[in-house]
């Protein structure tokens, strides 16, 4: 049976733009459309910030992925957090976890997604505007060590209704994870699948 890899293996994409999240709105640096980017999660449990623009036509996917630094502790509490928010109304949020063991990278996706709005949380998030994503670990004992995070912003335009005999339904594309597989921990722990917090 193969070793796990080790975090400091992971394979960023060599395209990758480096860019670092702020610790506030105002600052935000704005993520592109189709472009990987390289960033660091500072130690703690406080949020970096980083802006998109969004249209009001297509389906929007923010992935993320946080990379432990090497050696870092083995415990339940490394989990990371992305939050996707429209002038103050949460638009989605998702998170990712792993059980005991060598820490892992972790895949975590936000999207807002183009549909019927149920309430004004919903509209406002459809509609054209700059968006912020926030990236952060939480639970207890969120650790001190930085992570690295792997983010991608992509889009596609919604499906037409299918006819009986159309083509099956693509299913979203994220999260992505570099170049590592979804892994189960120890104790049923799932990591690098997002999952709502």
């Amino acid at each position: 049976m193969n070793a796990a890899p080790e975090p400091d293996s992971y394979g960023y994409d060599p395209r990758a733009q480096a860019v670092r999240g702020s610790s506030s709105l105002l600052s935000a640096p704005e993520l592109a459309k189709g472009t990987p980017y390289r960033s660091t999660l500072p130690g703690g449990s406080e949020p970096v910030y980083f802006r998109v623009a969004l249209d009001a036509k297509l389906h929007t996917y923010v992935s993320v992925v946080g990379i432990p630094s090497p050696g870092t502790e083995r415990t339940s509490t490394n989990s990371l957090r992305v939050t996707l928010d429209a002038d103050g109304h949460r638009c989605d949020r998702k998170g990712a976890g792993f059980a005991i063991g060598p820490a892992q990278p972790l895949a975590a996706y936000t999207s807002r997604m183009i549909a019927p709005p149920e309430g004004a949380a919903e509209a406002k998030c459809q509609q054209a505007d700059t968006c912020f994503v926030a990236v952060s670990r939480y639970r207890q004992r969120a650790g001190t060590a930085p992570w690295g995070l792997d983010l991608r912003v992509d889009a596609e335009p919604p499906l037409k209704k299918a006819r009986v005999d159309g083509p099956a339904a693509r299913t979203p594309p994220y999260p992505h994870a570099g170049r590592h597989p979804v892994r189960r921990g120890r104790r049923g722990g799932i990591r690098g699948r997002g999952t709502s917090t």
